[in-house]
C-alpha cells in the first residue's frame, strides 16, 4: 500500500456484487459451538450448542445444556432456556414442550396456553391443532377446544379449510370444525385459489387425482395420474391409460382447454408450451387453447435428463429453445432474439482478451438496452481510453447512469473520479461519499479504497476494518494491504515503546 497513491486505480469490469450481509450470521468453532458475527465481527460468542440460523423479529432460539430459550440480537435472553423443545413464532405464539408435555408461550415468555398437551402444530389462521391421548383435534388462541379429539393426523388451516384424517382416509373441515367432505381420500396437495387437488387411490393402488373446490364440489374428476398447480387460472393433468400417457388443460370452473398433448408445462406470461402429439414437435398455445407459435422446436428450455420446468416457461418475454441442432432464444412472437446474459459474456469475454473494439460495441449495445453492467464498463472504458478515446466526462455521464441503477462499482467509480481529480475538482471528502454508497451495497472495491483512505489519514483501525470487509467481499489483493497494515501497526508500536 503506497503512501503516495492516494487511491487504487483498479476498476473492476462487472462490479455487481452480492449485497453485504447487514443481519447477524450464525457461525460455529472448532468445537461445535455457535454464536453470531456481523460483518466479520463477533457479535455473541460463540457458547451455545445449537441456534436458529437467522434472527426473526430480533429473536432466536438458542439451545445451551440440553435447554432451549430465546435470546435478542445483543444476546440477551428474553425467554429462559428452560424447554426441551420449541419451533418457530406463529401468529405471536411459539410452540414448546417440557418433559413431553406441549403448549404455547407468547414472545415475552409467558405461558398462555398450558403445557398439556402430547404433540401441538403452529398456529394458523388463528387456530392450532393439539394432539391429546393420540387423537387430533383444535384450540384456538385462548386455549378453547374447537373441535373433540378425534382425527388421527392433521394439516394446518390454509384458506379457511383443513386436512384431517378419519381412521385411515383424509377430508376437509372448515375453522368451525364442520365437516365439509366425506373422509374418502388419501392425500391432498395445497390449495391453489379456491381449489385444492385431491387423490382416491384405486384399489390397485394407482394414483386418482383431481381438483374439488372448498365446499367440497368435485370440479376436475379424478381420473388423472399426476396434477400440476394452477398457473395463471389453468392446471395441466396427465391421463395414464395403459401404456398410453397424454396431458390436458382446466380452468378453475372445470373446463377442459384444447387439445390433448404429449407433454405439457404451466402457462406463464400467457403462453405454454406443449409438445404435439403427432409431430413430436414443441409450440405453445394461449389461454383459448389456440396454437400460438408453431410446433417446430425439438426442445423448449435447458437440455440435459431433467431440465428445470422453470426454463420451459417465458420470463421477461423470452425462452430458450432447440431447433435443428442450434440452441437460442424466442421473443412471445416465436422470433429469434439474442439473450443479454449470453451478449454479457461475449462483452465480457472480449473486454478481457484485450478486444476492445468489440468490447466497447457490445457493452454500447447493452447500455442502449439500460444494462447497469455494461453502462458501468462503458464508464471504465472511457476513463482508461480502452476501445475510444479517453473522456472523463462520459466515463462520469455512463457511471452516474449505471449509478441511478443501483450498480455498485459504479457508485464506487464515481468516487475514484473525485479521488484522483479526473475530469472534476480533486475532493477526497465527496470521494468517500462514493466510496461509502458502493461499500453500502456490498462493491468490495469501494471498501478496499475506504480502507485506503483511512490508511493515509493514519487511522490504522479503520483501514483494517475497511480491508477486512473488502476481503470478505472477495478482494484480490486484501490479503496483502492486511499485511501492510499489520507492519504498520507493528512500526508505530515500536515508536512508542521508544518514547
Amino acid at each position: 500500500m503506497r503512501t503516495k497513491t492516494i487511491i487504487t486505480t483498479c476498476l473492476l469490469l462487472l462490479g455487481t456484487m452480492a449485497l453485504q450481509a447487514q443481519e447477524l450470521e450464525r457461525f460455529y468453532t472448532d468445537n461445535g459451538k455457535v454464536g453470531y458475527k456481523k460483518n466479520g465481527n463477533i457479535i455473541i460468542a460463540a457458547q451455545y450448542e445449537a441456534a436458529d440460523e437467522h434472527f426473526n423479529d430480533g429473536l432466536a432460539a438458542v439451545k445451551l445444556q440440553k435447554k432451549w430459550g430465546y435470546i435478542n440480537e445483543k444476546g440477551e435472553v428474553v425467554i429462559p432456556l428452560k424447554y426441551d423443545w420449541m419451533f418457530e413464532f406463529s401468529e405471536g405464539f411459539c410452540a414448546v414442550r417440557i418433559d413431553n408435555k406441549c403448549g404455547f408461550i407468547d414472545k415475552s415468555g409467558r405461558t398462555v396456553i398450558a403445557l398439556k398437551y402430547d404433540d401441538t402444530k403452529d398456529f394458523s389462521e388463528g387456530l392450532a391443532f393439539v394432539k391429546l391421548n393420540g387423537k387430533w383435534g383444535i384450540i384456538d388462541k385462548t386455549g378453547k377446544e374447537i373441535t373433540p379429539f378425534k382425527y388421527d393426523g392433521a394439516r394446518d388451516f390454509i384458506n379457511g379449510l383443513a386436512f384431517v384424517q378419519l381412521n385411515v382416509k383424509w377430508g376437509f373441515i372448515d375453522k368451525s370444525g364442520k365437516e365439509l367432505t366425506l373422509f374418502k381420500y388419501d392425500e391432498a396437495k395445497d390449495f391453489s385459489g379456491e381449489t385444492v387437488a385431491v387423490n382416491d387411490r384405486n384399489f390397485g393402488f394407482e394414483d386418482r387425482w383431481g381438483f374439488i373446490n372448498k365446499t367440497g364440489r368435485e370440479i376436475i374428476p379424478l381420473i388423472y395420474a399426476e396434477v400440476g398447480k394452477f398457473s395463471e387460472g389453468f392446471v395441466r393433468v396427465k391421463m395414464k391409460i395403459g401404456n398410453v400417457v397424454y396431458w390436458e388443460y382446466y380452468d378453475s370452473k372445470g373446463i377442459k382447454l384444447g387439445e390433448s398433448y404429449d407433454n405439457a408445462r404451466d402457462f406463464s406470461e400467457g403462453l405454454a408450451a406443449v409438445q404435439s402429439s403427432e409431430t413430436k414437435k414443441w409450440g405453445f398455445i394461449d389461454k383459448t387453447g389456440r396454437e400460438f407459435i408453431a410446433f417446430i422446436f425439438d426442445r423448449i428450455g435447458e437440455g440435459g435428463l431433467f431440465p428445470s420446468e422453470d426454463s420451459q416457461m417465458f420470463k421477461d418475454g423470452k425462452v430458450k429453445v432447440k431447433k435443428d441442432g442450434r440452441e437460442f432464444y424466442i421473443d412471445k412472437t416465436g422470433k429469434e432474439i439474442e439473450d443479454n446474459n449470453a451478449s454479457l459474456q461475449k462483452m465480457a469475454t472480449a473486454y478481457q482478451s484485450g478486444n476492445f473494439t468489440e468490447a466497447f460495441k457490445l457493452a454500447e449495445q447493452l447500455a442502449n438496452k439500460h444494462n447497469a453492467d455494461a453502462m458501468n464498463l462503458l464508464g471504465n472504458m472511457y476513463a482508461q481510453g480502452q476501445g475510444t478515446k479517453q473522456n472523463y466526462g462520459m466515463a462520469h455521464s455512463w457511471w452516474e447512469m449505471a449509478s441511478n441503477k443501483g450498480n455498485a462499482a459504479a457508485k464506487g467509480n464515481i468516487g475514484l473520479l473525485y479521488a484522483q481529480g479526473w475530469g472534476v475538482p480533486q475532493n477526497i471528502a465527496e470521494a468517500e461519499k462514493w466510496f461509502k454508497k458502493g461499500a453500502d451495497l456490498g462493491d468490495p472495491q469501494s471498501m478496499f479504497n475506504l480502507g485506503n483512505l483511512a490508511f493515509q489519514k493514519g487511522n490504522l483501525t479503520e483501514a483494517k476494518q475497511w480491508i477486512q470487509k473488502a476481503k470478505t467481499a472477495g478482494h484480490p489483493q486484501a490479503d496483502t494491504a492486511l499485511q501492510q497494515i499489520s507492519e504498520a501497526e507493528n512500526k508505530a508500536n515500536r515508536m512508542k515503546e521508544r518514547n
